[in-house]
């Protein structure tokens, strides 16, 4: 894995770009919206491509973030598994991921879930594991042609995709009489991975929460992850607010910026729909859902002490993770912004902490779909929320506007 990461430091990231002008507005081939994962992996695309575009973005980078303390370790994006085939060269893996350094609340102690005492789970656990075979299988092959094809076509003509999409974590779970498993092991791992609980997801969402069981996974340093995808255009990063995407009668978009406005043959949206709504009516995801990150450093309590991940039940804690890190401290995932330390640590000090106003996107019945009108696309995760497919998303806006 780490002979594929480009050996190259990224550059510092620089503002600028000449684009024609028209009657006073700049006209550009492709304004993307939003420098995350997936605004900067279409704007990879097309910059080999040799396309034109500009990049527009409050900030770079999105979840790819990380502490102002340590840059080894990410306020944002922590870990993937190692079906990320498209991200994986531009990360640097810091150490495996482990199913079994984390432990769950039986009721009387915390314990992993491959304890001995959870042997009575053992033939359900395999069950389950067996039907996240299946669908890891299925999604792969939704991956590959989700870059030249909608999100929303590829789950339609998929039957397992399908079934699993339009059936809600509830009842699947009933179907199998895996409630017991969800309350010990499924509710916290919902709680840790998107901030809400099973019932807030369907069953293709739920799956894909527990893909780390079956596939290798690492804990990855994302700090230079934007500046690799991005080495060769950061001249083309302007860093400004999008306020107004209008559509004129010629076909063509209006970007109206808080300091210029643009006129493009394409848009593309990849920014989280609490941050774009106000500019265009986008598709609004199901839940959304916000978290508080923080970095904490300090002397754990004796209930959880000694234990790599602590998986915290959200029917009891206002936190959700207790994760040491390789290179020191604490991060913890949390409901609120005055989280009680003292409920887990005998003293402590903050080294860091953000507010994610979107945490994660949780879909609905509905898929939403990622053409959103003639030359206007929708990346970013609406649909669902992992680095991979927001990538892939992202390539999907560059290939349509390649081929057009």
């Amino acid at each position: 894995i780490r002979d594929r990461i480009p050996p190259s430091p990224p550059r510092k990231l620089s503002i600028g770009v000449t684009p024609s002008t028209i009657n006073g507005m700049k006209e550009i081939e492709t304004v993307i919206i939003g420098a995350g994962i997936s605004g900067l992996a279409c704007a990879n695309r097309l910059h080999g491509k040799g396309r034109e575009f500009i990049i527009v973005s409050k900030d770079i980078g999105g979840r790819m973030k990380s502490s102002a303390t340590d840059p080894k370790v990410g306020m944002g994006g922590v870990y993937i598994n190692s079906d990320y085939f498209n991200l994986m060269p531009f990360v640097d893996v810091i150490e495996p991921f482990r199913v079994r350094d984390f432990y769950f609340f039986d009721g009387k102690s915390y314990r992993t879930v491959f304890s001995f005492k959870n042997i009575k789970y053992f033939p359900k656990i395999f069950r389950f594991v067996v039907l996240l075979w299946k669908f890891r299988s299925r999604l792969n092959i939704m991956r590959k042609g989700a870059e030249e094809q909608e999100q929303r076509v590829l789950i339609e003509n998929d039957p397992l995709l399908k079934k699993y999409w339009y059936l809600s974590a509830t009842n699947f779970l009933k179907q199998n009489n895996f409630e017991e498993l969800d309350y010990l092991f499924g509710q916290p791992t919902a709680g840790t991975n998107v901030f809400a609980t099973s019932k807030d997801m369907n069953t293709f969402y739920y799956m894909y929460l527990f893909l780390t069981m079956i596939r290798p996974a690492y804990i990855v340093d994302l700090s230079k992850t934007a500046g690799l995808l991005s080495q060769e255009f950061q001249s083309k990063i302007i860093k400004d607010e999008v306020i107004k995407i209008e559509k004129q009668k010629t076909g063509k978009y209006i970007v109206i910026t808080l300091k210029n406005t643009f006129i493009a043959n394409n848009i593309v949206i990849a920014a989280p729909y609490l941050d774009i709504t106000g500019a265009y009516d986008v598709p609004k995801p199901a839940k959304i859902t916000s978290v508080y990150t923080y970095y904490v450093n300090g002397r754990r309590k004796d209930e959880y002490a000694h234990k790599k991940g602590i998986v915290l039940h959200p029917d009891s804690h206002d936190a959700f993770l207790l994760w040491e890190q390789k290179h020191g401290g604490d991060l913890i995932y949390a409901k609120t912004a005055d989280l009680n330390l003292s409920k887990y640590y005998d003293n402590f000090t903050i080294l860091d902490k953000v507010f994610w106003k979107t945490g994660m996107h949780l879909s609905s019945t509905s898929i939403i779909g990622q053409k959103l009108d003639t030359g206007l696309y929708l990346a970013s995760d609406y649909n669902f929320s992992l680095m991979e497919d927001a990538f892939i998303t992202g390539l999907y806006a560059a290939n349509q506007i390649i081929k057009n």
